[in-house]
């Protein structure tokens, strides 16, 4: 695909990464893909990660894998904003039946290490679905078979461990309530978040953060309806703020209780649903 599509300065990242990752050995590389927000069209420069998934000929080596770290440490030192975030796999991998316990080379939050592949099935789900192709084979081409099942018992258990974690302890001053309460960056992240496995869940799709809160307005009691409004209006504010780039500090009790009540809700709404259609659950 033409790069300079792609929406700034993710462009340039991108540029810069594939020229430089493409130097270290000839035919290593068999498919650069882009997924996440940019795959979706919601990427906001100063809050979403540049996310990645790199195909290759074989799992990079020790020796590969110290290249490809320096490489992303100086884009990082030079573009300290937006993160790339991404995996290194082989074709051959995701051909088993279990493709979870595949090997990747991982880099994220700027440690690089070999790792299963924890979230295949929502990740490999993205790259068949909503991929960008910036290299080899077309994503919607590629050996994947996406198990409706298989996502929809991802997704419940990443609600019930993740999410319901998450809002329990957003939900105590003693633990992380005071962030809830003075950051409105963390009710979008939760709303929204826990929105799109509830939408997924419904639907079959998978969606994007803003989309996944026009989907909860549709679906959810109009009570929520302030609270998914605000979600959406800060995923859509892409300004800086001082301290903490994207993190605007706003107090707002009302905000916060909304937002409990809200994601409380969602979770309890996906689990309903999943039962009604899943009635054995492991």
């Amino acid at each position: 695909m033409d790069l300079n599509m792609l929406p700034k300065p993710a462009d340039t990242i991108i540029k810069e990464f594939v020229q430089q990752i493409s130097k270290i050995e000839q035919f290593l590389i068999e498919g650069i893909y882009l997924t996440g927000s940019i795959g979706l069209s919601d990427f906001h420069s100063n809050k979403s990660d540049i996310d990645f998934l790199i195909f290759c000929r074989d799992l990079p080596d020790d020796k590969i894998a110290l290249k490809l770290k320096f490489i992303h440490q100086k884009i990082a030192k030079q573009y300290p904003k937006p993160d790339l975030s991404g995996s290194y796999l082989t074709l051959e991998s995701i051909k088993s039946d279990n493709t979870a316990t595949a090997k990747i080379l991982s880099w994220h939050q700027n440690v690089m290490r070999y790792r299963e592949f924890e979230m295949s099935v929502i990740s490999l789900s993205e790259l068949k679905l909503n991929a960008l192709t910036i290299f080899g084979q077309q994503a919607e081409d590629l050996p994947i078979e996406i198990d409706q099942d298989e996502l929809n018992k991802f997704l419940y258990h990443n609600i019930n461990s993740y999410w319901r974690k998450w809002i329990n302890q957003h939900s105590t001053f003693f633990n992380r309530k005071l962030l809830l309460l003075f950051f409105p960056r963390f009710t979008e992240w939760s709303v929204l978040g826990a929105g799109r496995q509830l939408c997924t869940l419904q639907t079959g799709k998978i969606v994007s953060k803003t989309e996944a809160g026009y989907y909860c307005l549709k679906h959810l009691p109009s009570q929520f309806h302030p609270v998914i409004q605000e979600a959406i209006q800060i995923r859509k504010d892409n300004r800086t703020y001082p301290l903490v780039r994207s993190y605007l500090i706003k107090p707002s009790f009302d905000r916060l209780e909304q937002t409990i009540q809200c994601v409380n809700y969602i979770i309890d709404t996906f689990n309903a649903t999943y039962k009604l259609h899943q009635p054995q659950i492991t």
